[in-house]
């Protein structure tokens, strides 16, 4: 005679975990929630509780493994008319401490190391601290301190605290920043995505080169930056290098502040206030053996009081590039000083329609599954600032009849002020982490002063437009 599982009445009467050696006994308690899992009356209702927990546990990130167990209670319920479990939780807890060495590869196409000592499971609480060290060929390097701790009661809010000094060469507008700070952090993660929100302090000093012009010599000097930022991502790809399905969404909010221009405490201080957003979209579909990808990215920073106001030129935005904006140098475009230096911009609009394909006459398995061909179409635009792309009539006259003439007037400017540019190439998979590209680059639209690269161009990274 055939039972439905689901009719069968079940009680939990008794609920362990083995495997735990460092962690404190207090603290996984919290984890399992016994009060619930007894509360259970039935196999959904003990699956559910079950499923609940293993999650939380994961979520703690100081097990290499968690298993579940279900088993045959030796004390019986005193109600004989339900099956009893005993729920058995089996844990295997992650090294006290590892030492990682990994190779990186640098926004501005360079390559270095990291090097990270990783301490899990501080005082059995799950408190992880990160000590990390990294070096690259240009010179650029630093290190950071942080500390992680996951929320006890909910597991999927971790808080950090942490420290760093680092520096960084901007060689492309002859200047280097040395930066030193802290930082609180809280992040989540959730059904819809992960959000961080994030404090930090720093100190950084900017120091142009001999052959700096003036423009960039300008910027020399001490300040101090303080920020609030979130940033929510939702990442549905189901590759991170080679997406055939799925989106990336990414949305960025920052209130900043730089204090390097203030020598008093007046109102002056609001003048530096900025608010610096960002929006990155990927999105991938498959049709047969091609995948056809849309990016789209844009940035705006302004100032929340004064107009006028100068960004600091570390804040702005550097554009081009062989993963971004392809047949042109590495943050070349937008405004330049009469030596041809990139001084950045403060709004951008960057598009790109990828095509991808595997290699022809090969199988789809071995090494020449680590391959594609590529073909893709790119434009963008960089501003001083968003007003500049503001027609000028909108100040005056009817604002239905401005409203209705806007969007055409934008797209006529967008025609006519954006950068294009096409091509050809083939992309290699590296490390399951790593895009090397190599195209063929012919631009299509360029502004004045633009450095292009017309013909073959090589980058590696891990993210790209």
């Amino acid at each position: 005679m055939m039972h439905n599982l689901n009719e069968v009445p079940v009680l939990v009467g008794k609920v362990s975990i083995d495997g735990i050696k460092k962690t404190n006994h207090d603290f996984i308690k919290k984890q399992l929630q016994q009060k619930n899992m007894f509360a259970a009356q039935s196999i959904d209702d003990v699956l559910s509780e079950i499923k609940s927990v293993k999650e939380r546990l994961e979520q703690l990130e100081i097990f290499k493994s968690v298993t579940v167990k279900l088993d045959k209670c030796e004390t019986p319920n005193s109600n004989t008319d339900f099956a009893n479990l005993h729920v058995i939780f089996k844990v295997e807890e992650l090294k006290s401490q590892r030492l990682d060495m990994k190779a990186m590869c640098g926004l501005d196409n360079s390559v270095g190391f990291n090097l990270e000592m990783i301490t899990s499971n501080l005082w059995g609480r799950a408190t992880k601290l990160d000590v990390n060290y990294h070096n690259n060929i240009n010179a650029i390097g630093g290190g950071s301190i942080t500390m992680t701790k996951p929320l006890e009661s909910i597991p999927r809010i971790k808080c950090s605290l942490g420290a760093w000094n680092n520096s960084f060469d901007h060689w492309w507008s002859k200047f280097l920043e040395t930066s030193m700070g802290g930082f609180g952090e809280v992040s989540m993660k959730s059904n819809s995505g992960q959000h961080q929100l994030r404090l930090e302090t720093l100190w950084r000093e900017t120091i142009s080169n001999a052959k700096a012009p003036i423009e960039i010599s300008k910027e020399n000097g001490h300040s101090m930056k303080s920020s609030l930022k979130h940033i929510f991502t939702r990442d549905t790809r189901d590759d991170h290098v080679y997406p055939e399905s799925g989106y990336r969404l990414s949305l960025s909010q920052e209130f900043f502040t730089d204090m390097s221009r203030i020598e008093n405490l007046d109102s002056s201080r609001l003048a530096n206030i900025h608010l610096k957003l960002e929006a990155e979209l990927q999105k991938s579909i498959s049709v047969k053996q091609f995948v056809f990808e849309n990016t789209f990215n844009c940035g705006v920073i302004k100032s929340m009081v004064n107009n006028d106001t100068k960004v600091p030129i570390a804040d702005r935005f550097f554009i081009g590039g062989p993963l971004t904006m392809r047949g042109f140098e590495l943050r070349s475009m937008g405004p330049l000083t009469n030596d041809g230096c990139p001084v950045g911009s403060n709004f951008y609009i960057q598009h790109g329609f990828h095509l991808y394909s595997p290699l022809p006459f090969f199988s789809k398995e071995g090494y020449a599954s680590l391959f594609r061909l590529h073909g893709f179409v790119t434009s963008a635009i960089t501003e001083t600032s968003l007003g500049s792309i503001t027609p000028a009539n909108m100040a005056s006259g009817d604002m239905a009849s401005n409203a209705r003439q806007m969007p055409y007037q934008l797209l006529h400017h967008y025609m006519r002020s954006a950068r294009c540019t096409t091509g050809l190439g083939i992309i290699f998979k590296l490390a399951n982490a790593f895009r090397i590209e190599l195209n063929y680059c012919l631009p299509l639209q360029v502004q004045p002063g633009d450095r292009i690269v017309r013909g073959f161009q090589f980058g590696i990274g891990i993210l790209y437009t």
